[in-house]
């Protein structure tokens, strides 16, 4: 199967570097860093051997490779990822993105969702947006709890990381040691903050067939109340250690569904947590929680079989069915 990647930051290196792991063949990469570009893909991996790909600026890269499929990890926000996926759609790939907003773009993008759509339908490719959160931990994994409930009234889910184990361009995201009027100004101008929380809320609901009503979101700053030190990056006492961000809907029957998400330094514990509240009761804890980058890595990756087996058009996780990293088809016996 033929690979391309595109965006080769930290979360794409680290696909590329399970890609070539797993026995994938990678025949591009691509990447608008001026220091990444011309160099081989082995050597910005850090790896003992060149892998004779060579990283180029140019999308058309996935239509000269051929490639079956294109892993694009270039950008949250889904305008800005969209000139990539409608590159490696018109050259017959399909796609699997980490852009948080493409797992489920129709509640925010609609127009732009269903210009994808068509565009996949007439190439006869997939395109799914995928990862830890949105993806799986605050969404996926609720709806497949949820399978074994006969009635559901609340949904609650709860995500608590500790900022000092992520990558510094994530501790930089969520503003670490940032001033209290920095970080309003930015919040105010809708730069601060998780992006996907809206989207794990509507693929959430979505999948447990919840119409919603009413929607409201908070974001809140957790203050350091003592200073912490992550290598080169200094969190001053009384400056912004992490965030507090919740989103809490109601739904038409009287159903209600919150996700909160804690994200910051000096965190007693890490836990990734679904409480649902039906018949029957369901509570499922994750101790130490899934590590984000970590874990995107692999659903991207071990989604790709499942992503080349499915029907053409603009996807969700609901649309595939779960397994692990080897997928048989046809049914036992057959």
């Amino acid at each position: 199967m033929r690979v391309v990647c595109c965006g080769i930051g930290p979360i794409g290196a680290g696909v590329a570097r399970l890609l070539l792991s797993r026995g994938f063949k990678v025949v591009g990469a691509v990447d608008l860093g001026p220091r990444k570009v011309g160099c081989d893909l082995g050597v910005v991996l850090g790896l003992r051997s060149r892998t004779g790909v060579r990283i180029t600026a140019d999308p058309a890269a996935i239509r000269r490779a051929r490639a079956d499929v294109a892993l694009i990890t270039t950008s949250s926000r889904l305008p800005e990822a969209a000139p990539a996926i409608e590159a490696a759609v018109r050259a017959g790939a399909d796609v699997i993105s980490s852009c948080e907003e493409l797992a489920y773009p129709f509640a925010r993008h609609p127009a732009l969702a269903a210009r994808l759509d068509r565009l996949a339908r007439r190439h006869g490719v997939t395109i799914l947006g995928a990862g830890v959160n949105p993806g799986f931990v605050m969404d996926f994994l609720p709806v497949c709890l949820g399978l074994v409930s006969s009635r559901i009234r609340r949904v609650a889910v709860t995500r608590v990381l500790d900022a000092s184990r992520r990558r510094g361009s994530f501790q930089e995201k969520i503003g670490l040691g940032m001033r209290r009027a920095e970080f309003q100004r930015m919040r105010a101008s809708g730069r601060m903050g998780h992006v996907g929380l809206l989207e794990s809320l509507h693929l959430l609901a979505h999948g447990l067939g919840i119409e919603l009503r009413r929607t409201r979101s908070s974001l809140n700053p957790l203050i350091a109340t003592r200073a912490h030190r992550l290598g080169a990056r200094t969190v001053a006492r009384g400056s912004l250690a992490g965030l507090a961000q919740r989103i809490v809907a109601i739904g038409a029957r009287g159903e209600r569904l919150s996700l909160d998400l804690r994200v910051g330094v000096g965190m007693p514990e890490e836990f990734d947590r679904v409480e649902i509240a039906g018949t029957p009761r369901i509570s499922c804890i994750l101790h130490g929680g899934l590590h984000g980058d970590r874990a995107t890595e692999a659903i991207l990756v071990n989604l790709i079989p499942r992503v080349r087996a499915a029907r053409p058009g603009l996807l969700t996780m609901l649309d595939l069915p779960p397994g692990g990293l080897s997928p048989r088809t046809g049914s036992p016996g057959l």
